[in-house]
């Protein structure tokens, strides 16, 4: 078989050498060996070529990974390719289109009667080759061992853990793997059992020799029946993570951990009810809840059951509302998001609701202006948002909050138009003509705001006509306004003319008694005189 071409020799780098330093290595070599620099140089082309073609390869990810598993399998002990333990597989010749192989077994590693190699040389190969074993944890070193020779005694005088053991060798006889499966399932079942209750036990078994099970190529029945004899015997939320954690669970194992993680994190949250979070971090009792792991749950519909991505939420908004300075921002994405639960977004929008209400919290004034005016937040915690941000604001923040009327909540609004004019009517006069003109004329506010500031800017006119003109016959402005600025005009006008003037209105009013008296006059003093009939 032709020697397979080391790339990394031929461009002078380490097989650990980075993208850069080989794409350094080809210019340089490139241009020494370059045909226009070498003409009929036959020794220069073909080095050119060579280097060429390394550099095509080492640059490309998919040919890289594939040559430097070539290189494994080849056994070419180069550098940054250590073979553990100096193992060698050199292929000797191809006979009838298959391989004939010589492995040469090193001191150290297990070798059986027949001389073949045992199951930690065909890991080391594995490892070798393909960067570890199969499985995304892999079962515990001590109870892995791929060696068949296991007889009917062997079975019968074993002990659950022996059980184990066999039940994870490979290539058993079909009728001892049947049996040693039936044993062990029912050992594990029944192991340490004092009481009936399926939830007490005398004797724990050993956690890594369940996890060793778990996670080895034994039967789905045995895997069963290992993950719930673990779930019940620990009452650690570490535990529950880490069964979660290992991937391709049976169904039944994932529901009975979810459902006991789910009852950890509900009383988790039922403290944080009756304690401050100082007092829980003392306890110790919940450090193995990571928050960021927890979280990761929580937004993992299509890996978790809704029932524990609740209970992980709840306690979340808890946890995250006990640390408010930190975690204001992670409740606000807990509360509008559309990937949890309705019942996680009702517990962060409680905790951001208890925060924001709470009046020794400093809260910056425009985060709650934010969170008033976002779309994806329920109702109530935007109203809670809005109000706390009405008792700090003035006058123009205010305006600009009662002219968002899309977005913001009709009770917020309406906080703000009443604040708005109890500040008209304590300043009066001294309110900004062009900040009562916008308020006045705006359809868009309640009633009671335009009117007051309608009325104020009608004051601010004073004698001016053309002003009061102007506001009484404005169709921008309230019917109440404008009847306002009618009466201040008329006054106006009578306070101008003459006294004589004045006088000849009143002696209409008593002789011709056609003009309609004003208000106030007294006709039994000017009424009249009948007409004598002939």
């Amino acid at each position: 078989m032709p020697q397979k071409k080391n790339y990394y020799e031929i461009l002078g780098v380490s097989p650990n050498a980075s993208d850069k330093e080989i794409k350094q290595a080809y210019r340089r070599l490139a241009m020494e060996f370059h045909p226009d620099r070498n003409p009929n140089n036959p020794e220069a082309e073909e080095r050119f070529k060579q280097v060429t073609e390394a550099h095509k390869t080492l640059t490309t990810p998919e040919m890289k990974e594939q040559y430097d598993r070539e290189l494994r399998m080849m056994g070419m002990g180069i550098g940054g390719f250590p073979h553990p333990g100096g193992i060698g597989v050199t292929i000797v010749d191809i006979v009838g289109g298959g391989f004939a192989v010589r492995v040469e077994v090193p001191e150290g590693f297990e070798v059986d009667s027949a001389g073949f190699p045992g199951a930690d040389f065909a890991q080391a190969i594995f490892e070798q080759v393909f960067g570890g074993m199969p499985n995304r944890r892999g079962p515990r070193a001590g109870y892995y061992n791929p060696t068949p020779n296991v007889t009917w005694d062997d079975v019968a005088n074993a002990d659950i853990y022996e059980l184990g053991r066999i039940a994870a060798k490979r290539n058993l006889d079909f009728r001892i793997k049947l049996e040693v499966d039936e044993r062990l399932i029912r050992q594990l079942e029944t192991y340490g059992k004092r009481y009936a209750d399926d939830e007490t036990y005398r004797e724990d078994l050993d956690e890594e020799w369940l996890d060793s099970l778990l996670c080895s190529d034994v039967g789905n029945p045995v895997r069963e029946a290992a993950g719930m004899r673990w779930v019940k015997q620990s009452n650690s939320g570490q535990v529950m993570l880490a069964i979660l954690d290992t991937g391709n669970l049976p169904s039944k194992v994932q529901d009975a951990a979810e459902a006991k993680l789910a009852r950890m994190l509900n009383e988790m949250a039922e403290l944080y009810d009756s304690l401050n979070h100082e007092e829980i971090s003392e306890m110790g009792q919940y450090e193995w809840a990571d928050l960021d792991r927890l979280e990761r749950i929580l937004f993992h519909a299509e890996h978790y059951g809704e029932e524990l991505r609740i209970a992980v939420g709840c306690s979340l908004a808890k946890a995250y509302g006990a640390e408010s300075d930190i975690y204001d921002e992670e409740l606000v994405r807990m509360a509008r998001s559309g990937y949890v639960p309705p019942q996680v977004n009702a517990a962060a929008e409680t905790e951001l609701i208890r925060l924001i209400e709470d009046p020794s919290e400093g809260i910056s004034p425009g985060w709650l202006r934010e969170l008033t005016q976002d779309l994806n937040l329920g109702n109530r915690l935007k109203i809670a948002a809005g109000l706390r941000y009405v008792e700090g604001a003035e006058a123009g923040e205010l305006t600009s909050l009662c002219m968002v009327t899309h977005f913001v909540p009709e009770a917020v609004r309406d906080a703000a138009e009443d604040k708005l004019t109890r500040i008209i009517k304590s300043l009066g006069t001294q309110c900004n003509s062009e900040w009562l003109d916008s308020l006045a004329m705006c359809n868009r506010l309640g009633d009671t705001l335009r009117i007051a500031a309608g009325m104020t800017r009608v004051d601010q006119m004073g004698d001016d006509e053309t002003k009061l003109h102007a506001a009484a016959n404005s169709l921008a402005l309230f019917g109440s306004v404008t009847d306002y600025a009618q009466k201040k005009l008329d006054a106006v006008r009578e306070a101008k003319k003459p006294a004589f003037v004045r006088g000849a209105k009143n002696l209409a009013y008593g002789i011709g008694g056609k003009i309609k008296p004003p208000k106030g006059h007294n006709p039994a003093r000017n009424k009249p005189p009948q007409k004598i009939k002939r």
